[in-house]
Protein backbone atom coordinates (compact mmCIF):
# COMPACT_ATOMS: atom_id res chain seq x y z
CA UNK A 1 0.00 0.00 0.00
CA UNK A 2 0.85 3.51 -0.51
CA UNK A 3 3.20 5.03 2.05
CA UNK A 4 2.02 8.73 1.31
CA UNK A 5 -1.83 7.67 1.55
CA UNK A 6 -1.14 5.75 4.83
CA UNK A 7 0.63 8.57 6.06
CA UNK A 8 -2.42 11.01 5.31
CA UNK A 9 -5.06 8.60 6.81
CA UNK A 10 -3.30 8.40 10.08
CA UNK A 11 -2.38 12.25 10.44
CA UNK A 12 -6.48 12.64 9.86
CA UNK A 13 -7.25 9.76 12.62
CA UNK A 14 -8.74 8.02 9.67
CA UNK A 15 -6.66 4.86 9.61
CA UNK A 16 -8.03 1.56 10.61
CA UNK A 17 -6.33 -1.77 9.99
CA UNK A 18 -9.65 -3.70 10.68
CA UNK A 19 -11.33 -2.08 7.96
CA UNK A 20 -8.03 -2.16 5.69
CA UNK A 21 -8.08 -5.79 5.72
CA UNK A 22 -11.90 -5.90 5.56
CA UNK A 23 -11.84 -4.31 1.92
CA UNK A 24 -8.40 -5.68 0.53
CA UNK A 25 -10.87 -9.02 -0.58
CA UNK A 26 -13.34 -6.65 -1.98
CA UNK A 27 -11.41 -3.88 -4.21
CA UNK A 28 -10.85 -3.91 -7.78
CA UNK A 29 -8.18 -1.78 -8.92
CA UNK A 30 -7.32 -0.11 -12.27
CA UNK A 31 -5.16 1.72 -14.26
CA UNK A 32 -6.16 5.25 -14.07
CA UNK A 33 -5.27 5.95 -17.73
CA UNK A 34 -7.45 3.01 -19.10
CA UNK A 35 -10.86 3.91 -16.56
CA UNK A 36 -13.47 6.78 -16.97
CA UNK A 37 -13.59 8.74 -13.60
CA UNK A 38 -17.10 8.28 -13.11
CA UNK A 39 -16.15 4.56 -13.00
CA UNK A 40 -14.39 4.39 -9.66
CA UNK A 41 -16.54 4.39 -6.21
CA UNK A 42 -17.68 2.85 -3.54
CA UNK A 43 -20.86 0.44 -3.39
CA UNK A 44 -23.20 -0.86 -1.42
CA UNK A 45 -24.26 -4.42 -1.41
CA UNK A 46 -27.93 -4.70 -0.30
CA UNK A 47 -29.81 -7.41 1.01
CA UNK A 48 -33.61 -7.71 -0.18
CA UNK A 49 -34.59 -5.59 3.24
CA UNK A 50 -32.54 -2.69 1.72
CA UNK A 51 -29.94 -3.75 4.62
CA UNK A 52 -26.29 -3.11 4.23
CA UNK A 53 -24.63 -6.74 3.98
CA UNK A 54 -21.11 -5.73 2.30
CA UNK A 55 -19.57 -3.27 -0.04
CA UNK A 56 -17.14 -3.43 -2.91
CA UNK A 57 -14.67 -0.30 -3.50
CA UNK A 58 -13.39 0.46 -7.51
CA UNK A 59 -9.96 2.71 -7.38
CA UNK A 60 -6.86 3.39 -9.18
CA UNK A 61 -3.16 2.31 -8.40
CA UNK A 62 -1.48 4.56 -6.72
CA UNK A 63 0.77 6.17 -8.49
CA UNK A 64 0.54 9.88 -8.34
CA UNK A 65 -1.35 12.68 -7.04
CA UNK A 66 -4.24 12.43 -8.56
CA UNK A 67 -5.05 9.01 -7.90
CA UNK A 68 -3.95 9.05 -4.50
CA UNK A 69 -6.85 12.06 -4.10
CA UNK A 70 -8.83 9.46 -5.83
CA UNK A 71 -8.13 6.70 -2.60
CA UNK A 72 -8.85 9.08 0.43
CA UNK A 73 -12.34 10.06 -1.50
CA UNK A 74 -13.55 6.63 -1.89
CA UNK A 75 -11.82 5.45 1.49
CA UNK A 76 -13.77 7.97 3.16
CA UNK A 77 -16.75 6.44 1.49
CA UNK A 78 -15.36 2.94 3.06
CA UNK A 79 -15.09 4.39 6.40
CA UNK A 80 -18.91 5.89 6.12
CA UNK A 81 -20.38 2.34 4.75
CA UNK A 82 -18.38 0.27 7.03
CA UNK A 83 -19.75 1.64 10.41
CA UNK A 84 -23.81 1.25 8.65
CA UNK A 85 -23.03 -2.63 8.08
CA UNK A 86 -26.10 -4.51 8.80
CA UNK A 87 -28.03 -1.66 9.15
CA UNK A 88 -31.06 -0.61 6.74
CA UNK A 89 -29.54 1.55 4.31
CA UNK A 90 -30.56 5.00 3.23
CA UNK A 91 -29.13 6.39 0.79
CA UNK A 92 -28.35 10.79 1.08
CA UNK A 93 -27.43 13.30 -0.81
CA UNK A 94 -24.49 14.44 1.91
CA UNK A 95 -22.55 11.42 1.72
CA UNK A 96 -20.30 13.24 -0.75
CA UNK A 97 -19.26 15.78 1.97
CA UNK A 98 -16.58 14.23 3.77
CA UNK A 99 -14.73 12.61 0.94
CA UNK A 100 -15.23 15.59 -0.80
CA UNK A 101 -13.89 17.86 2.21
CA UNK A 102 -10.57 15.38 2.88
CA UNK A 103 -9.87 15.35 -0.95
CA UNK A 104 -9.77 18.83 -0.65
CA UNK A 105 -7.28 19.00 2.24
CA UNK A 106 -4.72 16.45 0.21
CA UNK A 107 -4.58 18.22 -2.75
CA UNK A 108 -4.51 21.96 -0.95
CA UNK A 109 -1.73 20.25 1.10
CA UNK A 110 0.38 19.15 -1.79
CA UNK A 111 -0.40 22.18 -4.00
CA UNK A 112 -1.67 20.16 -6.87
CA UNK A 113 -3.25 23.56 -8.79
CA UNK A 114 -3.83 21.66 -11.83
CA UNK A 115 -6.18 18.84 -10.67
CA UNK A 116 -7.65 21.39 -8.01
CA UNK A 117 -8.70 23.56 -10.69
CA UNK A 118 -10.37 20.52 -12.95
CA UNK A 119 -11.93 19.28 -9.56
CA UNK A 120 -13.62 22.65 -8.55
CA UNK A 121 -15.10 23.15 -12.45
CA UNK A 122 -16.43 19.61 -11.91
CA UNK A 123 -18.17 20.14 -8.34
CA UNK A 124 -19.64 23.64 -9.74
CA UNK A 125 -22.15 21.18 -12.04
CA UNK A 126 -23.21 19.66 -8.64
CA UNK A 127 -24.50 20.28 -4.86
CA UNK A 128 -24.51 23.52 -3.42
CA UNK A 129 -22.54 22.11 -0.06
CA UNK A 130 -19.98 21.53 -2.32
CA UNK A 131 -19.33 24.69 -3.96
CA UNK A 132 -19.47 25.54 -0.43
CA UNK A 133 -16.56 23.62 0.90
CA UNK A 134 -14.36 25.13 -2.33
CA UNK A 135 -15.46 28.94 -1.02
CA UNK A 136 -13.98 27.42 2.86
CA UNK A 137 -11.10 26.44 1.67
CA UNK A 138 -10.19 29.29 -1.14
CA UNK A 139 -11.62 32.24 1.88
CA UNK A 140 -9.02 30.75 3.92
CA UNK A 141 -6.00 30.71 2.07
CA UNK A 142 -5.77 26.40 2.28
CA UNK A 143 -3.01 26.39 -0.12
CA UNK A 144 -0.43 27.70 2.16
CA UNK A 145 -1.92 26.17 5.64
CA UNK A 146 -0.25 24.10 8.08
CA UNK A 147 -1.44 20.58 8.81
CA UNK A 148 -3.27 21.56 12.32
CA UNK A 149 -5.15 24.30 10.35
CA UNK A 150 -6.57 21.79 8.40
CA UNK A 151 -7.77 19.60 11.27
CA UNK A 152 -9.73 22.62 13.16
CA UNK A 153 -11.56 23.29 9.16
CA UNK A 154 -12.40 19.85 9.35
CA UNK A 155 -13.69 19.96 13.41
CA UNK A 156 -15.45 23.55 12.07
CA UNK A 157 -17.31 22.04 9.16
CA UNK A 158 -18.36 18.65 11.09
CA UNK A 159 -19.45 20.77 13.54
CA UNK A 160 -22.06 22.75 11.34
CA UNK A 161 -23.27 19.75 9.78
CA UNK A 162 -24.24 18.45 13.09
CA UNK A 163 -25.74 22.06 13.89
CA UNK A 164 -27.50 21.87 10.77
CA UNK A 165 -29.27 18.43 11.73
CA UNK A 166 -29.89 20.14 15.82
CA UNK A 167 -31.79 23.41 13.65
CA UNK A 168 -33.43 20.93 11.16
CA UNK A 169 -35.34 18.98 14.33
CA UNK A 170 -36.36 22.51 15.69
CA UNK A 171 -37.16 23.96 12.59
CA UNK A 172 -39.66 21.00 11.70
CA UNK A 173 -41.25 21.25 15.11
CA UNK A 174 -41.86 24.64 13.92
CA UNK A 175 -43.44 24.14 10.94
CA UNK A 176 -45.76 21.64 12.27
CA UNK A 177 -47.14 23.93 15.07
CA UNK A 178 -47.65 26.28 12.02
CA UNK A 179 -49.72 24.53 10.32
CA UNK A 180 -51.41 22.84 13.57
CA UNK A 181 -51.91 26.76 15.02
CA UNK A 182 -53.02 27.59 11.10
CA UNK A 183 -50.97 30.41 12.17
CA UNK A 184 -51.12 32.78 8.66
CA UNK A 185 -48.75 35.52 9.83
CA UNK A 186 -46.26 35.57 6.18
CA UNK A 187 -43.36 37.44 8.30
CA UNK A 188 -43.39 34.87 10.44
CA UNK A 189 -43.81 32.24 7.43
CA UNK A 190 -41.66 33.83 5.50
CA UNK A 191 -38.67 33.87 8.06
CA UNK A 192 -38.86 30.29 8.57
CA UNK A 193 -38.86 29.66 4.65
CA UNK A 194 -35.80 31.68 4.73
CA UNK A 195 -34.11 29.04 7.79
CA UNK A 196 -34.66 26.14 6.15
CA UNK A 197 -33.32 27.42 3.00
CA UNK A 198 -29.84 28.18 5.09
CA UNK A 199 -29.45 24.46 5.69
CA UNK A 200 -27.15 23.74 2.96
CA UNK A 201 -25.54 20.68 5.42
CA UNK A 202 -28.51 18.83 5.41
CA UNK A 203 -29.70 15.74 3.09
CA UNK A 204 -31.93 17.33 0.70
CA UNK A 205 -34.15 14.56 0.99
CA UNK A 206 -34.80 15.22 4.19
CA UNK A 207 -34.84 18.86 4.07
CA UNK A 208 -37.44 18.54 1.20
CA UNK A 209 -40.20 17.11 2.74
CA UNK A 210 -40.54 19.57 5.63
CA UNK A 211 -39.87 22.03 3.06
CA UNK A 212 -43.07 21.32 0.77
CA UNK A 213 -44.74 20.12 3.84
CA UNK A 214 -44.80 24.36 4.60
CA UNK A 215 -45.71 25.38 1.01
CA UNK A 216 -48.27 23.14 0.58
CA UNK A 217 -50.10 24.59 3.86
CA UNK A 218 -48.99 28.43 2.67
CA UNK A 219 -50.64 27.88 -0.70
CA UNK A 220 -54.11 26.86 1.14
CA UNK A 221 -53.70 31.11 1.90
CA UNK A 222 -51.45 32.76 -0.13
CA UNK A 223 -50.68 31.14 -3.55
CA UNK A 224 -47.79 34.09 -4.79
CA UNK A 225 -46.11 33.70 -1.63
CA UNK A 226 -45.91 29.78 -1.51
CA UNK A 227 -44.78 29.66 -5.41
CA UNK A 228 -41.94 32.16 -4.95
CA UNK A 229 -40.75 30.43 -1.77
CA UNK A 230 -40.93 26.94 -3.72
CA UNK A 231 -38.64 28.83 -6.73
CA UNK A 232 -36.21 29.65 -4.51
CA UNK A 233 -36.09 26.12 -3.18
CA UNK A 234 -35.56 25.06 -6.78
CA UNK A 235 -33.31 27.83 -7.54
CA UNK A 236 -31.08 27.54 -4.46
CA UNK A 237 -30.13 23.63 -4.25
CA UNK A 238 -30.32 23.50 -8.05
CA UNK A 239 -32.53 20.79 -8.23
CA UNK A 240 -32.44 18.74 -11.47
CA UNK A 241 -36.31 17.59 -10.84
CA UNK A 242 -39.13 19.76 -9.97
CA UNK A 243 -40.09 19.54 -6.41
CA UNK A 244 -44.09 20.02 -7.26
CA UNK A 245 -44.02 16.55 -8.18
CA UNK A 246 -44.06 15.82 -4.53
CA UNK A 247 -47.04 18.28 -4.07
CA UNK A 248 -50.13 17.07 -2.67
CA UNK A 249 -52.90 17.01 -5.31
Amino acid sequence: MDDKFILFLKKYNLYNEEIFNYIESRTKRFDYSDISLSFFGCFPILDDNNRLIDIRMCVPYIDSDITRSINIHEYIHLLDLYYKLNTKYIESNMSELLPVFYEFVYLYSIHNKEYLDFYKEHINNKNNYLKIIIEIFDNNGCIDMEDNKYKELIDSVKEVTELNKEQLIQLTNIVNDIINSNNTDINYISFIFDQLLSLVFIDINILKKVYLKLVNYVRSFNKSLAEDYLQFFIEDFELEEDPKIYEKK
